[in-house]
């Protein structure tokens, strides 16, 4: 069977194989660079390594692929029950289900804003409706599930969710035959599906039909932004925020009344009872936005000063104008009439918070039909102009002199933003207007232009009487180089090789003397040369978004807020502007791709990714550029230790650990083993556990914590004992939270770690102060052991027993379960640096150890391979033995 580019299941053999290679030889490339980097760069200016994504720099014109991947953002940041049924990453699971029952009652604003519950409703507001609001899983409260989270955080913030909405609706709309021929009609549609599901569960409705109440945002931006974990692992409350008619809301109710009048476009022909409910509920909100005051909700009303909306007008008129395309009635029209902006098309870009540019396009379309109720006399419309300039001329009481050109607006703001009259143009030519989001705004401008030119057939209407300097779809062509930037045809400056010389709440200002540069695409996953350091907790798996380390997963499609307007770019994971990644950045993307994708598809390779994607081997660190996406369910530790010796040979051994996985939910009762020998111990009775510091405990206000256990005798041999660590039913793996303990004592008896079972392969520092570093100094370590229910899922116990493959917790067995799979022992003599046991040291030997640090379920080392990579002084195996090995074939430094 093909794919929809006649791609066979054996071309999908060979292109699996090519991307194989491409793989191995990019480690290899990667490890022969390192030395050299590490021998020749400064301290501070390491340039990060990229995830492995396989794709090859160059596809820059692939709108196709764009297309596709685009898309895929909104999978990575769907929210509620329904997670795990619609998103196509394996990795994402069920999350917020908890706001099927938001508690229906007023907020205590007394309460600590991190224990607030509830809503921002009155108390007798919900008394007066509580048979219409009572709709959630338990009796007393509210269901607001679903939706979208707005960004690399959690929050449903309600201007940019019902833009993103409006927008995803609108480019399928505009351009259909694209998602089509690319293969993504049933993926888009999926999309614009959780859209308005969420905003129709969002609507209450009194038994007349008419709307009662509207939640427009769920959870709070300073709650949830004092967490950096898994939407699954979040337990914090999340309070609900309503539009009433003592607090109208009407810029965000409005936008979603046109996100769902869209839709019921999208929708009509293929099911025709589902466009009809969107269409109702459209029409409802937009009603319920008319006959109510009109205001924009107050900065304290969930928004603050993430999401502050300073007009509703745009909004409005832009729900009446799609309301007046599909039903054809003219109180649409005169209802915004009135407070329509004609002169704001060109004087900002389409955005959440600035809707009037697409106003200006509908507008433009409804004056090629329009027809006044009104007959205009050659003296009333002296120039000739449309009924529709006429009626705005009227209502807005100006001379009948005065020029209305919609279309020629529109063209008017192309004009300005090509010129650099509205935000600027950087050296390479990149259309650049905010510090936050300039790709959201490039690509904004590049579906505009597209929709444009599709209703003009090309033509500059702004410069008309034969003078446009543009030939026919200039702006078409414009948009196509803007996007061909994004997607890598660029030179940026790595700022992160750079130096941070100052920084405040609108950024860093680095100096880059000396920094590195060189091609970027800032839709992450594209290609080898895409961002990789997305700001977003779910694909990153990471305890902080400080952490250097890769991320856990590839978050396909995202685009990132992009360049500065000098052509700079900071990759990392812990700038939330440079790297920041909405719902609202990605909106205009898709609709972008797909214009140039139909414009150009007959003179550019266009192809989708083929086969199953998200892709097998997604190259990021939960599944090791192997196991698949989301495909390997591995869990394992990270640790390192230090040792605290007396005289006498007491002591304790001290150890910092996180739990990984690459499984998309956290075990249901995880608890974690680290085992030790007691063979030199006399007195086991003096060997003492002690909990040194506990992340969940400090993040969680003491609502969570671990305990952890006195030693415990291994039943399978008393020279072995262990301590167990555990955390109740709070989710702590994947969250890479750290727990620091201790072992030992410190009199009466003999303390030797290095016949520990779990000291192998601990990464050893002499001081503790290395478990604060910023840099995380846990290294992986197979020998601690987790458990689910008391069945080992992670790590390898003393006597060689491995997790069973794909096995069951059994919670009633309350001793762990295992299959026995005797790990290898180490035979023959030690050669540093002979890792794969050649005979031979060489750039082979760094190429497995590479592959086998970065987790590739293929590299595989022996025990003693182990041993001979062991190069530089530490007992654990890192990339610091890869360097060694490195500079010692360099005959830069010998080992010793």
């Amino acid at each position: 069977m093909s794919c929809a580019f006649g791609c066979t299941g054996q071309k999908k053999r060979r292109v699996y194989m090519e991307l194989k290679n491409r793989r191995f030889r990019k480690i290899c490339a990667a490890a022969v660079s390192a030395v050299i980097t590490a021998v020749s760069m400064p301290a501070g200016a390491m340039l990060q390594t990229s995830a492995l994504v396989d794709d090859p720099a160059g596809d820059y014109d692939n709108f196709a692929k764009a297309l596709q991947y685009s898309l895929h953002f909104y999978d990575a940041n769907m929210c509620g029950p329904d997670v795990e049924a619609n998103s196509r990453f394996k990795w994402r699971a069920n999350c917020h289900t908890y706001d099927t029952e938001v508690p229906l009652k007023a907020m205590d604003m007394d309460t600590d804003l991190m224990e607030r519950t509830g809503t921002n409703l009155s108390e007798a507001f919900i008394k007066a409706n509580y048979d219409i609001l009572n709709t959630g899983t338990k009796d007393g409260t509210i269901n607001v599930s679903g939706g979208f989270h707005d960004a690399g955080d959690h929050v449903k913030f309600g201007l940019p969710e019902a833009y993103s909405g409006t927008t995803v609706a609108w480019g399928y709309y505009e351009f259909p035959e694209a998602y089509v021929e690319c293969d993504q009609k049933e993926h888009v549609e999926t999309i614009i599906r959780y859209f308005c599901d969420y905003f129709m569960r969002c609507t209450f409705r009194d038994k007349n039909g008419d709307v009662v109440a509207f939640c427009y945002q769920v959870g709070d931006g300073d709650v949830d932004h004092k967490f950096w974990q898994l939407p699954q692992n979040d337990t914090m409350a999340r309070t609900a925020w309503f539009a009433t008619p003592d607090n109208p809301t009407t810029c965000a109710v409005s936008n979603t009344a046109a996100c769902l009048a869209i839709s019921y476009l999208d929708f009509k022909d293929e099911d025709p009872d589902y466009a009809k409910k969107c269409l109702d509920y459209a029409i409802a909100l937009y009603d319920f936005a008319t006959k109510n005051d009109k205001a924009t909700a107050d900065t304290d009303q969930g928004g603050k000063g993430y999401y502050g909306s300073n007009k509703w007008e745009d909004d409005y008129s832009f729900a009446s104008c799609w309301l007046y395309l599909i039903t054809g009635e003219q109180k649409y029209i005169d209802n915004m009439l009135p407070i329509y902006d004609y002169y704001a098309t060109p004087s900002y870009v389409y955005c959440w918070n600035d809707m009037w540019h697409g106003v200006g396009l509908l507008m433009a379309r409804i004056s090629d039909t329009y027809k006044s109720a009104k007959t205009y006399s050659e003296s009333e419309n002296p120039l000739g102009q449309s009924d529709l300039a006429m009626d705005f001329l009227t209502v807005a009481n100006k001379s009948p002199y005065e020029k209305i050109n919609f279309w020629g607006e529109c063209a008017k703001a192309y004009d300005g933003y090509m010129k650099g009259k509205v935000g600027k143009i950087t050296p390479q030519g990149y259309f650049w207007l905010n510090t936050w989001g300039s790709c959201r705004y490039n690509t904004a401008i590049q579906f505009c232009m597209l929709v444009y030119d599709k209703y003009t057939k090309g033509k500059d209407l702004y410069n008309e009487d034969g003078h446009s300097p543009y030939a026919d779809y200039y702006f078409t062509e414009w948009a196509k180089g803007q996007m061909e930037y994004i997607l890598g045809k660029n030179d940026i400056t790595y700022l992160e090789t750079g130096k941070v010389v100052s920084e405040d709440e609108d950024g860093k200002t680095f100096d880059t003397t000396g920094a590195s540069h060189g091609p970027r695409c800032f839709l992450t996953g594209f290609d080898e040369n895409s961002a990789a350091y997305p700001h977003h907790r779910a694909a990153s798996g990471l305890s902080k978004c400080e952490d250097p380390d890769q991320q856990l997963y590839v978050l396909f499609g995202a685009l990132c807020g992009g360049p500065d307007s000098n052509d700079g770019h900071n990759d990392v994971t812990s700038d939330w502007i440079y790297n920041e990644v909405t719902i609202d950045y990605n909106a205009a993307c898709p609709g972008a791709a797909a214009g140039l994708y139909l414009a150009y598809k007959d003179e550019y390779k266009q192809a989708i990714t083929p086969g199953e994607f998200p892709p097998v081997n997604d190259g990021g660190r939960g599944t090791g550029g192997a196991d698949g996406e989301g495909g390997g369910n591995e869990t394992y530790a990270e640790a390192c230790a230090v040792d605290d010796m007396h005289d006498g040979g007491a002591g304790v051994t001290q150890i910092s650990m996180r739990v990984k996985s690459s499984a998309p939910k956290p075990p249901a009762e995880m608890t974690v083993r680290y085992y030790f020998n007691v063979s030199e111990v006399a007195k086991f009775d003096l060997i003492k556990s002690r909990i040194l510091f506990d992340q969940v405990l400090t993040e969680t206000a003491g609502a969570h914590q671990a305990t952890l256990s006195d030693p415990i005798r291994w039943n399978k041999d008393p020279n072995i004992a262990y301590v167990e660590a555990s955390w109740g039913d709070y989710n702590f793996v994947n969250c890479g939270k750290k727990f620091q303990f201790e072992v030992g004592f410190y009199y009466g008896d003999k303390w030797d770690p290095s016949n520990d079972p779990s000291y192998q392969e601990m990464k050893i520092y002499e001081s503790n102060s290395a478990f604060h570093s910023l840099d995380p100094p846990e290294k992986r370590n197979d020998y601690i052991c987790i458990y689910d229910g008391g069945v080992l899922i992670g790590g390898i116990e003393p006597d060689g027993t491995k997790p069973a493959a794909d096995e069951p917790a059994d919670p009633k067995n309350d001793e762990p379960q295992t299959t026995t799979t005797p790990a290898p022992t180490p035979s023959g003599k030690t050669v540093k640096g002979d890792v794969d046991e050649s005979g031979e040291v060489d750039v082979m030997d760094v190429v497995l150890l590479a592959r086998y640090l970065s987790e590739d379920g293929e590299a595989v080392i022996t025990a003693q391979g182990k041993l001979n990579a062991e190069c530089d002084g530490n007992p654990s195996l890192d990339f610091d033995d890869a360097t060694a090995i490195l500079k010692h074939i360099a005959k830069l430094e010998l080992f010793k």
